[in-house]
């Protein structure tokens, strides 16, 4: 809690996620008791690399959206082809994941190294901080 407060002193993001946590050590649950599951909201706190003060005031970004053009999926949306390559890889593995999940038998599968997940990472390897 003291680095999130740290870090909304200067320039920073907030955001939300889903959260879900467990009340109980217990997994089952019976007829007319409490849930041992509970789901939420929280927010988080994003540091923003390289970001000014003056560059995160609202009443500038609140005119600069008034201005600025429609966005286009085709020209600026769409994945380009090394992110669809990535992503259908990825997603394969999941699925093939599920099914060893599903059919102990094709355990051994899991082990296969042309069935790991690929690394990819931005630019620069920068991680951004985030707070919750």
């Amino acid at each position: 809690m003291v680095m999130a407060k740290e870090a909304s002193k200067g320039p920073h993001s907030l955001g939300y996620d889903n959260i879900q946590f467990s009340t109980s050590i217990f997994v089952e649950q019976r007829f007319l008791g409490p849930p041992t599951m509970q789901t939420g909201t929280t927010g988080i706190i994003y540091r923003l690399l390289n970001a000014t003060e003056e560059a995160c005031l609202l009443r500038p970004l609140l005119e600069h959206i008034q201005k600025a053009p429609d966005i286009s999926f085709n020209w600026d949306i769409r994945p380009s082809i090394e992110q669809l390559d990535y992503h259908s890889f990825q997603l394969r593995i999941h699925i093939i994941n599920a099914l060893i999940d599903m059919y102990p038998k094709l355990e051994s599968l899991g082990r296969d190294p042309r069935l790991q997940f690929r690394e990819r990472r931005h630019p620069g390897l920068h991680k951004t901080e985030e707070f919750i």
